[in-house]
């Protein structure tokens, strides 16, 4: 009896053991660079990343072994800020404070000659669709939007479109569900009057820094500068196009009580948003296209999301981080299985998140520290 009860006692930690090792976890890979801030997964091994390094140079990171050995595309760009590849990995577009880069082979770049802008988010959906959010005017036309600059044809050709909201509602980042049902978040937030050597604000709590051709990315205070404010409160909103943006319906307004960052839809009428203010930061989620936003998450005071992605319609993530006593800068990554509902918070030190990628159960996200940027990798 005691033979067959230490058998069965060796099977279950076995058991135990397997299932342990076979837990997901976030770490931190070795990738080095001075700033880096956006990623898109091509498949649970392939992954390209936007950076710039004072040594390399700007360009692209990319891994075909889930980051265990990385090669540099480049130099390409200047202050890159995101990257989006259609199915399969050759087409791209790359999101820059001076316009987008478009690559139609993987590993060239070439700035997007009709349209310039800024530009910090870039989504590729259908087969062969980019939508770029941000500022941007049309070269030939001199129109100028505050909304999506988008291709359906692998960036070959590019329309703009505007959300049509006031000037505090910037164009921050987009989801696209749909070849027409598209969504975009905006927002602003108290700023000072002050000259700053910051070249781009990624947001109230990221500034991306130029100063003689070096770049710096450091994340700041919550509170706003001194200084006369050129911006008061936190006015932020989502709107919504579901005719390719040719109208657009705000569906969201925070009454300047926080803007938003990243927005992900699952489908047409799934979608979630990560937004925040001085006080701290908040996951909101919609299951019925938009007519109703539900708060599903409250980050820790002080505490900040920047990115957000849906797995599916019950499984998400939202990423971001904060300042912590004893340990620095400290990166947040909350899953949730069942639509919000309740959330699992995984901390993974001089980690703080500012992008989120999947494909097939392994994530990848763009991690800051105080010392550099890396990519944190699911799996």
């Amino acid at each position: 009896i005691m033979t067959n009860f230490r058998t069965f006692l060796m099977a279950i930690i076995s058991l135990v053991s397997a299932g342990t090792a076979l837990a997901n976890t976030w770490t931190l890979s070795d990738v080095k660079v001075t700033t880096l801030c956006g990623v898109s997964a091509i498949s649970s091994q392939e992954v390209f990343a936007a950076m710039a390094d004072n040594s390399l140079g700007p360009g692209v990171i990319h891994s075909d072994d889930a980051c265990k050995t990385t090669d540099f595309i480049g130099p390409a760009g200047g202050m890159n800020l995101d990257i989006a590849f259609t199915p399969g990995g050759v087409t791209g577009c790359m999101a820059t404070v001076s316009g987008l880069l478009l690559t139609q082979d993987g590993t060239t770049f070439k700035k997007v000659s009709e349209i310039t802008g800024v530009s910090q988010n870039v989504e590729a959906f259908g087969s062969s669709s980019l939508g770029a959010t941000g500022g941007f005017m049309n070269k030939s036309t001199k129109k100028q939007v505050n909304g999506v600059a988008v291709s359906t044809n692998y960036g070959t050709t590019w329309d703009i479109y505007d959300i049509g909201l006031e000037s505090k509602y910037i164009a921050r980042y987009g989801a696209f569900p749909s070849a027409t049902t598209w969504y975009v978040s905006s927002g602003s937030w108290p700023s000072s009057t002050e000259k700053l050597e910051a070249a781009h604000k990624l947001s109230s709590r990221v500034n991306m820094l130029f100063n003689n051709q070096n770049q710096t990315a450091e994340f700041v205070s919550s509170k706003a500068s001194n200084g006369a404010a050129a911006v008061t409160g936190y006015p932020g909103a989502i709107s919504k196009t579901t005719d390719g943006g040719k109208t657009w319906t705000k569906v969201f307004d925070s009454d300047g009580s926080m803007y938003f960052n990243q927005i992900h839809c699952n489908d047409e009428q799934a979608c979630m948003a990560v937004a925040e203010n001085d006080e701290g930061a908040y996951g909101l989620a919609t299951t019925d296209g938009g007519v109703t936003w539900n708060t599903v998450l409250t980050a820790p005071a002080g505490g900040s999301l920047m990115g957000c992605r849906m797995i599916s319609s019950t499984e998400a993530w939202m990423s971001g981080g904060g300042m912590e006593d004893g340990k620095g800068l400290v990166g947040y990554f909350y899953h949730t299985l069942d639509n919000g509902a309740t959330w699992e918070l995984s901390e993974l030190g001089q980690a703080y998140s500012m992008d989120l990628s999947f494909s097939n159960g392994v994530g990848y996200s763009a991690a800051l520290n105080q010392a550099y940027s890396s990519i944190a990798v699911y799996n």
